[in-house]
């Protein structure tokens, strides 16, 4: 997915197990991160309010990212969801999320 900078983004995304069903999320903890494919840029982590549970039955969960935030990514990321479910078991979901950079961006950093 590319989006343009500065644009607020909502990314759904389904926790699956090995057998492509939906997890429960009841009573599951959940932490993410948002960082550069080669991972040296952390930008969110789970210390953050910008993740929810939109229906926990059926695996979903949202991650809403403010212009605010996007206005200062650039390239390629990848947003990385683990959950760990009430019986201990644990599941990554990883999707990656590109940001063009707008021209205001590019004047702002000489580019």
């Amino acid at each position: 997915m590319t989006r343009k900078q500065g644009e607020t983004v909502r990314q759904e995304i389904v926790v699956i197990d090995e057998n492509d069903d939906p997890i429960n999320l009841t009573d599951a903890a959940i932490y993410y991160k948002l960082y550069k494919e080669d991972e040296t840029r952390l930008v969110l982590t789970e210390e953050d309010d910008e993740i929810l549970i939109e229906d926990a039955a059926n695996g979903l969960v949202r991650v809403d990212l403010s212009s605010e935030i996007t206005e200062q990514l650039s390239k390629t990321f990848t947003l990385e969801i683990m959950v760990v479910d009430r019986n201990d078991n644990t599941y990554i979901e990883k999707r990656l999320i590109s940001f063009e950079p707008t021209r205001v961006w590019q004047l702002k950093n000489g580019s």
